[in-house]
């Protein structure tokens, strides 16, 4: 038996994450589908990872960058794979997928998204990266540089827990 399962639920997982990408129809980040699959405990972060870098190394998953983000979403390749063996998904995952993990409500917030990271540039310098998208435009974009590191993550992680009552403030100054 192999460390990640048995060959029956790797195929499963790979299935999986094939049938949530294609009714996602949409480009997605890694973040956004890792947070669909572990918040409704489909499979382990790590199982995930691995089928998900197996699923792009075949050419069922394209994964594109797009300004410093990768956006990943099924192929054509991996629509014929899923419509092949969509039988070996189980019903009740298909139903949970459908009426849990992809409400309507769960889409429209995946159209509507912030994203902040930071990488560095240079020896000691940082750039930060701020984004609000809605309808895969983005709507705000925000670079920032600084020399320290940990301002660098404190600002990511401010963005990340707040960045829709950032973004209306924002906003509403740009306005007045």
């Amino acid at each position: 038996m192999n460390a990640l399962g048995n060959e029956k639920e790797l195929v499963q997982n790979k299935l999986i994450l094939l049938y949530i990408l294609r009714k996602l129809d949409m480009p997605v980040t890694n973040r956004q589908l890792t947070q669909l699959v572990l918040s409704h405990r489909l499979m382990n972060y790590f199982i995930m990872q691995q089928m998900l870098l197996e699923l792009i190394d075949s050419a069922y998953v394209d994964a594109q960058v797009d300004e410093n983000k990768e956006q990943i979403k099924i192929s054509q390749q991996g629509r014929d794979v899923l419509n092949y063996f969509m039988g070996m998904i189980p019903p009740y995952l298909k139903l949970k997928v459908d009426t849990k993990v992809l409400p309507e409500s769960t889409v429209d917030k995946l159209t509507d998204y912030a994203t902040a990271e930071y990488y560095p540039v240079g020896l000691d310098s940082f750039k930060i990266l701020l984004n609000v998208n809605q309808d895969s435009e983005n709507a705000m974009k925000i670079t920032l540089t600084t020399n320290d590191l940990d301002y660098a993550k404190k600002i990511v992680k401010k963005w990340n827990e707040k960045s829709d009552q950032m973004a209306d403030r924002i906003m509403d100054i740009l306005n007045e």
